[in-house]
């Protein structure tokens, strides 16, 4: 989720449309993963 993220910045500092959308995609998928994944971590 934290590459995501970082991707998604970087995207976003450099302005390359691409990288922006393929970090906006790893952020929402990684955070889903991290929701469904473990839900007594969710809980707390």
């Amino acid at each position: 989720m934290m590459s995501g993220f970082l991707l998604f910045i970087y995207g976003l500092f450099t302005g390359q449309i691409y990288q922006f959308v393929m970090g906006f995609i790893f952020l929402i998928s990684g955070f889903i993963l991290d929701n469904t994944g473990d839900p007594d971590k969710a809980e707390k």
